[in-house]
Parts: C-alpha cells; structure tokens; sequence
C-alpha cells in the first residue's frame, strides 16, 4: 500500500483517495489552516504513507512543485500516462 498508489491506481484491497479532496487538503495544510493530523485522520493515511505526505508538504511548502502542477501529474497518473514511480520522481525529486 502507498500513498501515490491510492491517489492515483488503488492496488487490490486499498481505498481509492479523491484527488481533488487531497489536493485541497494539502493545499491548506501549507496555509496553516488546518494540520497534518486532519489530513491523517480524514484521508486515514497509514504511518507508512505518512513519509510520503510528509515530504509533500515539505515539497509544496519549498515550492518544490505548485499546485497546478501537482493537480496534473496527479490527473497524468488516474489515466495511466504515469506511474506512481514517475509521480514520485516528478514531484519529490
């Protein structure tokens, strides 16, 4: 189970993650308007996948990536044109 596999291409057994919702979600934490912990609690993100957010918010909050661009990465890897390798490599270096 990964975080990018449940944004994008759920294996068998794990929970489809709203892109959209996500990218809101992430989007606020970098304003101070809401915690890391929402974010944990309302998408029920694993310790595992905790690593992954983690250094996506440190990525948005450096302006590693913005926020259109992380939109359609993400919208690349729901059609297949890229996978969650390919995202990580895009967006976290």
């Amino acid at each position: 189970m990964s975080l990018l596999t449940r944004l994008v291409a759920p294996e068998a057994g794990e929970i489809k993650l709203p892109v959209h919702q996500f990218m809101a979600e992430l989007a606020e934490v970098n304003r101070g308007e809401i915690t890391k912990a929402k974010m944990v609690t309302d998408f029920i993100i694993t310790t595992e996948e905790e690593v992954t957010l983690d250094a996506m918010i440190a990525a948005i909050g450096a302006a590693t990536f913005t926020r259109q661009e992380f939109h359609d990465v993400m919208m690349m890897g729901e059609m297949g044109f890229y996978t969650p390798a390919e995202i990580t490599t895009r967006l976290l270096g």
